[in-house]
Order: structure tokens, then C-alpha cells, then sequence
């Protein structure tokens, strides 16, 4: 009877409240997996600042969840190794997401530049042809006049 009072003790004290931290470290995991996915589809540095910041709560949420399915007799040091892998990565999806929307907003700038320079180099082409135009139009009535007389 003795065998079974403790083997029921370690079934209500340990493995229900470790198998219901396990069930939220997992929740907690997609949707820390949502908030990347939502990071990196960014469109724009406004939009990136934001779920960045989700996705940092979200990691925090998970690494405290980590912690405490860690402090269960049951497991020793289980997932710190993986958490601590998890933060790298959050870390290196964000610095390159980063990077990139900076990248496209340097792009689209250039490309208004270039768009003016053109539009200008346009402008003075079409100025130099009309300026090139008048003295053979003054030219061809000259050498019409000079032809009738």
C-alpha cells in the first residue's frame, strides 16, 4: 500500500504540474514561433520594431516557462541548452531581417534618385536637341530666302 501512496504522490506532485508546464512551454514555443515568422515578413523598419518587440516578450515568456519545467525534480537542466539556442536564433533573425528592410529602404532610395537624375538628364537632352533645332530652322529660312531672291 505504501509502494502505491507514493507512486500516486509523484503522479499528482511531479508529473500532472510537469506534464501542464510542458503543455504551456509548448504553447508558449508556437507562438514565439508565430512572432518569428511575423518578424521576419516585415515590410517595413515601423512594422519590424513591433513584432520584434512581440517577439522578444514572447521569448522572455518562454525562457521563464523553460526555467520552471527545469526546477521539476523529474528533469535535470532539461532545455536550457535549446532556450539558449532559441534566444541565438530570435538574435539572428532580427539583426537580419533588420538589415535587409534597411537594405530595401536604401534601395528605394537610391532608385528615387536616380529616377530625378534621369528625369533631369531628360529635361537637358530634350533643351539641348530644342536649342540645337533653332539655329538650322533659322539656317533653313536663311538658305530658302537667299534661294528665292
Amino acid at each position: 500500500m505504501q509502494f502505491v501512496k507514493s507512486k500516486l504522490s509523484v503522479l499528482t506532485e511531479q508529473s500532472t504540474p510537469y506534464q501542464l508546464k510542458l503543455i504551456e512551454l509548448q504553447r508558449s514555443l508556437q507562438e514565439h514561433t508565430s512572432s518569428l515568422i511575423k518578424l521576419v515578413n516585415s515590410n517595413n523598419l515601423k512594422d519590424f520594431a513591433v513584432t520584434k518587440t512581440d517577439a522578444e516578450k514572447t521569448l522572455t515568456e518562454t525562457k521563464s516557462l523553460a526555467t520552471e519545467l527545469a526546477s521539476f525534480k523529474a528533469v535535470d537542466g532539461v532545455g536550457t541548452a535549446s532556450i539558449s539556442e532559441l534566444d541565438n536564433i530570435t538574435t539572428e533573425i532580427a539583426r537580419t531581417t533588420e538589415e535587409r528592410l534597411k537594405a530595401e529602404e536604401d534601395g528605394r532610395a537610391a532608385d528615387a534618385l536616380m529616377k530625378i537624375r534621369l528625369q533631369n538628364a531628360s529635361r537637358k537632352l530634350r533643351e539641348l536637341e530644342g536649342g540645337m533645332k533653332k539655329p538650322s530652322v533659322a539656317q533653313w529660312s536663311r538658305y530658302q530666302f537667299q534661294m528665292q531672291g
